[in-house]
């Protein structure tokens, strides 16, 4: 018969009554709706494996199990039936937080500027959408900034959860702006090319990176210049041979071209670039 290792045995009785002391924890995260039963974050293990281990395997299993008792050690339920860490969830809440902060910077500097299309400043233009909870039209094109306050109920798992992080980190980026400028510069400079007016492509690169990410983030230009390229893509396919369609595709580009047009002329008085004043145009602006 096996000697039997008092210091082994009293370890082992602390294990148990730890393990007791997890499931309660469980039992409670269940009364909650997060189920952790089974997965990766339950600590429990097999009472007949526990008892075999050694002292270096208790020890670090009383580790584990210390880890997993503590009040931070909390769990969310996250949709369609997955789990959330605190952790994971502590580190979101914190970077949205910073993300929001350095929206408001943003709207508070441009949300004066007047849009003369929809003959609102971007603020009231912001503020209508918001009111009559209808999709505005620029809004096929992601603001720069969006004020986020999600609840972990929303958000599906930890794979979702480190993807927000990441969105959030980079909005906090230093050359967020620019990036996000360089990347819309390269994509309508594309669709203008192509859709063969290259007076309109002149117009956009005159324009500073201010005044581009106030032209496409913040009024419907994005939309009216999508719907054209796009309806334009389409006829070319269903008739690129027809002499009397290429005709229409003409003047669909020239009527267009107005609208764009207009768009980037008034861009033009947009402010240059960001000041630390709410920055303002005048609704004469043209």
């Amino acid at each position: 018969m096996a000697k039997r290792n008092p210091e082994l045995d009293e370890r082992r009785e602390l294990i148990a009554r730890m393990v007791s002391n997890a499931g309660r924890k469980v039992s409670r995260l269940k009364a909650k709706g997060v189920s952790l039963a089974g997965t990766e974050h339950d600590v429990r293990r097999d009472p007949a494996k526990v008892s075999k281990y050694n002292m270096a395997q208790l020890n670090a299993y009383e580790k584990q199990l210390h880890g997993f008792s503590e009040r931070r050690n909390s769990f969310y339920a996250g949709a369609n039936d997955t789990i959330i860490t605190g952790e994971a969830w502590r580190e979101y809440k914190h970077v949205e937080k910073l993300a929001n902060a350095r929206g408001k910077r943003w709207d508070d500097n441009v949300g004066g500027v007047f849009i003369k299309q929809s003959g609102m400043t971007v603020q009231e233009r912001k503020d209508f959408v918001k009111s009559k909870r209808v999709r505005a039209a620029g809004e096929s094109t992601p603001r720069l900034y969006v004020h986020n306050d999600r609840k972990p109920e929303n958000v599906n798992g930890m794979k979702a959860v480190q993807k927000l992080i990441k969105q959030q980190k980079d909005r906090l980026k230093k050359d967020y702006v620019h990036q996000e400028v360089k990347k819309g510069r390269a994509a309508f400079n594309s669709m203008l090319n192509q859709m063969g007016n290259l007076g309109l492509v002149a117009k956009l690169n005159e324009l500073t990176d201010h005044q581009f990410a106030i032209l496409v983030k913040e009024t419907n230009f994005a939309d009216e210049v999508g719907l054209k390229y796009t309806s334009l893509q389409q006829m070319a396919k269903e008739d690129a041979g027809s002499g009397s369609h290429a005709r229409y595709l003409d003047s669909v580009v020239d009527s267009s071209s107005g609208i764009i047009s207009d768009y980037l002329q008034t861009a033009k008085a947009y402010p240059a670039r960001p000041t630390k004043k709410v920055q303002s145009t005048k609704k004469s602006s043209s």
